[in-house]
């Protein structure tokens, strides 16, 4: 964080020649002018538009993120299963949800089925800007020769299952079986197993008897259990240290076991926002009712702005740039709120563990917690450097650059602030 650091004299002349090599360097890093295609390799990062493939042990496709440029996009999903991914006769891909946002964005999701099977594991996802393919995530399950007719009723299916967790007849409310095709895996032989298997969930009187079990089908074995209460995202309002006012914010929260976590699962992998404790350990904030006050966070208050300008730092690169995360590639943003004297009186991105910074500042005097836009900002314009860039050890570039970032993301996020001054929002004297 260059607002913690002694500034070296310059002169005049100096000073322009860092601005503008800075400027440069981001229109670098955003332009679209060239084209290379990479798979399961590092891109040259001098080139700054180029599609990425990456594949599955088994040579399939995982992820492909196309250029601009690239004369090979698929015009639509069912195009890239048969010329992309190159999918067996067999196999079906159905559409399960779309959704547009207002930015020019629209994203589908596709199941995977075999022989009119439900191939539960089996999907792909893919996003497109104005009608124009970017993005295709996903997984493809190999099927081939799996016998489709089960060994056994669904009710033996219940009876297996039953057996299994201990389950009385008189204790069930209500069952639920369903038949489909499974990958399960098994860590201790170091393999992937595809099944068919019954998929039972019984309600019972014993709401601690909470497990959805995958009962294979031929050999009536319990392959793979799951809780059956599972945690979902939902919006809260949270009353940011920096910029509420009397207004809360909105955010996306996850919600698990009737406690509500800043962990946001809606965008790439993930925003997480946790706390680190003495010695290190870090833990998640909860909240009983989904309306996060300054009161309840004591010390640890900068986290909900942290949690809020990460989601739109995220938006925002996604809008604008169509960058996914600081990556490229959805990776997760994963901060820490730090109330220690030694780091809780700066911030920063940690490019070795991939996560960022952000300090408290407990009785400080001259300045108030690492939690403003523009500071946020600034440590997320170093991840995209580190990311995007062979910027490594040239510090001084790096710091300005990464200032410039912080400009862009307030003004963007926050319009009214006086963006053009970095930190002014956290100085006390």
């Amino acid at each position: 964080m260059g607002i913690c650091k002694v500034p070296i004299p310059l002169k005049t002349s100096n000073v322009m020649k860092r601005i503008v090599t800075a400027i440069s360097l981001c229109a670098l890093v955003l332009s679209a002018s060239a084209q290379l295609q990479t798979d399961n390799a590092l891109p040259n990062l001098t080139q700054s538009d180029f599609t990425v493939v990456e594949r599955n042990s088994d040579g399939t496709i995982k992820y492909v993120r196309y250029a601009k440029a690239d004369d090979n996009i698929p015009a639509n999903a069912n195009e890239f299963f048969s010329t992309t991914l190159k999918k067996r006769d067999a196999d079906d891909f159905v559409l399960n949800k779309s959704k547009d946002n207002d930015y020019g964005m629209h994203f589908e999701c596709y199941q995977q089925y075999y022989k009119g099977v439900l191939v539960v594991d089996g999907f792909y996802n893919f996003s497109f800007k104005h009608g124009r393919m970017k993005r295709a995530r996903g997984h493809y399950v190999n099927v081939a020769g799996i016998d489709l007719k089960p060994s056994f009723t669904k009710d033996e299916a219940i009876n297996h299952y039953a057996s299994y967790f201990g389950i009385r007849n008189n204790d069930t409310i209500k069952s639920y079986v369903d038949l489909m095709i499974k990958e399960v895996s098994n860590p201790s032989e170091n393999e992937t197993v595809v099944a068919l298997v019954y998929r039972v969930y019984l309600q019972t009187k014993n709401i601690g008897e909470g497990y959805i079990g995958y009962i294979d089908a031929h050999t009536g074995k319990l392959l793979y259990k799951e809780n059956a209460f599972v945690d979902y995202s939902t919006t809260g309002q949270v009353y940011t240290y920096y910029n509420s006012s009397n207004n809360p914010k909105s955010v996306i929260t996850d919600c698990s076991n009737g406690n509500y976590i800043l962990r946001d699962l809606t965008r790439g992998v993930g925003i997480k926002t946790q706390k680190i404790l003495s010695g290190g350990m870090n833990v998640d904030f909860t909240d009983n009712n989904n309306i996060w006050t300054q009161n309840e966070m004591g010390s640890y208050g900068i986290a909900l702005d942290v949690h809020w300008t990460m989601e739109n730092i995220y938006d925002t690169m996604t809008s604008f740039f169509s960058h996914n995360s600081y990556n490229g590639n959805g990776c997760e943003i994963l901060s820490f709120i730090d109330n220690s004297v030694y780091y809780g009186n700066n911030a920063c991105y940690n490019n070795t563990s991939d996560y960022f910074l952000f300090g408290t500042a407990q009785g400080n005097t001259i300045h108030g917690p690492f939690g403003s836009v523009d500071i946020i900002g600034h440590e997320y314009g170093h991840a995209l450097l580190y990311k995007s860039s062979c910027l490594t050890g040239e510090t001084a570039i790096h710091e300005g650059l990464a200032d410039i970032w912080g400009i862009i993301f307030e003004k963007h996020i926050t319009p009214s602030a006086n963006y053009w001054k970095t930190g002014e929002q956290i100085m006390i004297n």
